[in-house]
């Protein structure tokens, strides 16, 4: 999983490409400072609308007992939330668009040409019967 100072360099947030931005040290700061902040406000109740990308909210599990054979008895799990995310449909349209600089490599192109051959000559064969 990358870290914050990974993301910040991925993201080319340094200074020569980001004038506002000191270091990377400071903008995986940001990051920080940024994602601190979301998880204050979900954990005051709030849902947390980020634009085109997703909501941030949390969602309650009650409590419940359980009985486990373990230690012949009951286990009780108290009340607890936890922290959801439900992704914009702009991300999911993003994540999910082809990628289009893929091209079929050229031994699949051949695979498929002989295909196409063989389905036209099977159905030549049945035309002629």
């Amino acid at each position: 999983m990358a870290g914050m100072k990974d993301l910040a360099k991925k993201a080319r947030l340094n200074p020569g490409l980001c004038p506002k931005c000191n270091s990377v040290f400071d903008t995986s700061e940001a990051l920080e400072k940024l994602f601190d902040l979301i998880l204050e406000r979900v954990k005051a109740g709030e849902k947390v609308h980020l634009s085109g990308f997703g909501v941030f909210y949390r969602h309650l599990y009650k409590g419940r007992t359980v009985k486990t054979p373990i230690i012949d008895g009951d286990c009780k799990f108290d009340d607890r939330f936890i922290l959801r995310f439900r992704s914009s449909s702009l991300a999911k349209k993003y994540l999910n668009k082809p990628d289009r600089k893929k091209k079929k490599s050229k031994k699949v192109m051949d695979v498929l040409a002989k295909a196409k051959k063989k389905q036209a000559a099977k159905k030549e064969a049945t035309d002629g019967r």
